[in-house]
């Protein structure tokens, strides 16, 4: 097996649950967690890759764009108060926000998760890996190349390891 990124099992317990627990229960899921696993697993090996090459646009084990960030915490400071005040507990406001989406993984997770939370879909069942594979292509990878078959794959990858 080829994957050296963070263990899928630690991201999960000790960033990614206590990260979506903290911004509030409408945030945490099963499918969720899965979901954000299978997000860093897709976009950076599971955080194997920092900075997105060669283009050095999108930050972060989730790969997102500072647009994106932008355009999610805007958004949920407009429409949802009370998730942006627990993000910004997140932020060290010593740093450009950009910056933080690459070793900051809380806040990278944050806002990985308000991606899909400001999509008004629901998501689709934990254990149906294809279809949070479908709800990736369509709701994070837009106009991207990733296909169901990679985020499968790439999940499957960095969670049995």
């Amino acid at each position: 097996m080829s994957a050296v990124g963070i263990r899928a099992e630690h991201l999960r317990l000790y960033v990614i649950q206590p990260t979506l627990l903290h911004l509030g229960e409408r945030l945490f899921s099963e499918a969720a967690v899965r979901l954000l696993i299978g997000t860093a697993a897709v976009e950076s090996d599971m955080g194997s890759f920092l900075i997105q090459e060669p283009s050095r646009v999108a930050r972060g084990i989730y790969q997102i764009e500072p647009a994106t960030m932008q355009d999610v915490l805007a958004r949920s400071q407009k429409r949802h108060l009370s998730v942006f005040l627990r993000v910004m507990d997140y932020v060290n406001p010593g740093f450009r926000y950009e910056d933080q989406l690459i070793w900051n993984l809380a806040f990278a997770t944050c806002c990985c998760r308000l991606v899909y939370y400001l999509d008004p879909a629901p998501l689709p069942a934990p254990d149906d890996i294809e279809g949070l594979g479908r709800y990736w292509v369509e709701k994070y990878n837009r106009g991207g190349k990733g296909t169901v078959e990679k985020f499968v794959n790439a999940y499957r990858e960095f969670s049995q390891g």
